[in-house]
């Protein structure tokens, strides 16, 4: 399932080249940790707002550009962003708004495929993370 981003007014779907990569990549939906349980045994207390964890192996410059693009200048360490993902807790395709922090990787080779620099083990999160329409 492809995710989408909200650019102005209308939804758009992020490109498989900013999401997968050649060797495809992966994303979550994480809730903070229950902190407490409650008198009938079930989970509570958990302090802080769901995030969205993305994972791509092997990003092209092309694709790790979408995500370099979303920040209003090369020294931003964050930017605002709404993104649809899968939500695990409802079963259904949830609209998010949230914070995007600038994208880690682990490793980089300039210029190594068609003159293009591959990035390593790219992690994008959107953190803090509400529901939106």
């Amino acid at each position: 399932m492809s995710l989408h981003w909200k650019n102005g007014a209308s939804w758009e779907a992020i490109s498989d080249a900013a999401l997968y990569g050649t060797y495809g990549g992966t994303y979550h939906v994480e809730y903070p940790a229950a902190t407490d349980v409650a008198v009938d045994g079930t989970p509570c207390g958990a302090v802080g707002k769901p995030r969205i964890i993305i994972q791509i192996p092997w990003l092209t410059d092309t694709g790790f550009d979408f995500w370099r693009d979303r920040f209003a200048s090369t020294t931003a360490t964050s930017a605002a962003l709404s993104i649809e993902a899968w939500d695990p807790r409802t079963g259904t395709v949830v609209k998010w708004a949230g914070i995007l922090q600038r994208p880690t990787f682990d490793g980089i080779s300039v210029g190594s495929s068609a003159g293009q620099t591959i990035y390593r083990n790219v992690r994008i999160l959107v953190s803090e993370c509400e529901t939106t329409t």
